[in-house]
């Protein structure tokens, strides 16, 4: 009797596993060209491959159903399943159904939070960044206490802060110093930058390659924790800005 080759077929399901991750890696350079030329190769596979790993957990069968878990991923974080903030998230993938029903589930979730969140042609979230935009270093500085952040995060993006978990959210904000300090972030400005990045971004947005730049200049050495938190500050302003100009500009094209 001729028995299955083990080592063959774990060799064609690898072969199987690479040409999706090769395809999904093709179809996310053609449906977002600006945003995955900026990512970089490296940081693209290392998002996609980390999909591709947790769709596997999740033991997935289909191509259409991996893709479009990246797709949310795309937008809530490379590790959104693993995200506090989003509870319906884990809710739903804990349940007694196939991956490609769950991801249905996951989809129909995550359009109504865009909804909510984003708004017609982008115009929440436009509005938040600029608001965002016109905070400046001395008004942050003057903070003295985790309720100037909240309060400030609930008056820049009331639509984000209504719809998350907000028992998580205080949660978080408040119980982020000595991760903070473990960065030797130990200022208003530093924390507020800190933070508000968590917020917008997802809670992991430390170690997310969709937001390298974040990882670098926070695990980046300064002469001292004042200097750190400036350069965080400025950075995440010359990302608002320059997310500012490419919404305004994809609107004009609409």
């Amino acid at each position: 009797m001729q028995y299955v080759d083990q080592n063959f077929l774990k060799k064609m399901e690898d072969l199987k596993e690479e040409e999706m991750l090769e395809a999904l890696t093709k179809e996310f350079k053609s449906m977002f060209p600006s945003r995955t030329r900026i990512l970089g190769d490296e940081n693209l596979n290392l998002f996609l491959a980390h999909q591709q790993k947790r769709a596997n957990h999740y033991q997935y069968n289909y191509y259409e159903d991996l893709k479009r878990y990246a797709l949310i991923a795309f937008y809530l974080g490379t590790y959104f399943d693993e995200d506090a903030l989003y509870p319906w998230v884990e809710t739903i993938l804990q349940e007694e159904e196939s991956f490609g029903v769950k991801v249905d589930s996951l989809m129909e979730q995550f359009q109504k939070l865009s909804q909510e969140t984003m708004g017609e042609d982008f115009i929440y979230f436009l509005e938040a960044l600029e608001k965002l935009e016109k905070l400046t270093t001395r008004q942050v500085e003057a903070f003295r206490s985790y309720d100037d952040v909240i309060n400030t995060l609930k008056y820049i993006y009331p639509q984000r802060f209504k719809v998350l978990n907000q028992e998580k959210l205080y949660e978080q904000l408040k119980t982020q110093k000595l991760e903070m300090l473990q960065y030797h972030i130990d200022n208003p400005l530093g924390s507020f930058t800190y933070m508000t990045t968590k917020f917008m971004l997802g809670s992991h947005v430390i170690r997310d390659p969709l937001y390298a730049w974040v990882g670098k200049y926070v695990n980046k050495t300064y002469q001292n924790d004042q200097e750190k938190s400036r350069a965080l500050f400025v950075k995440g302003m010359s990302r608002v800005r320059k997310e500012i100009r490419e919404i305004r500009k994809m609107r004009e094209e609409w």
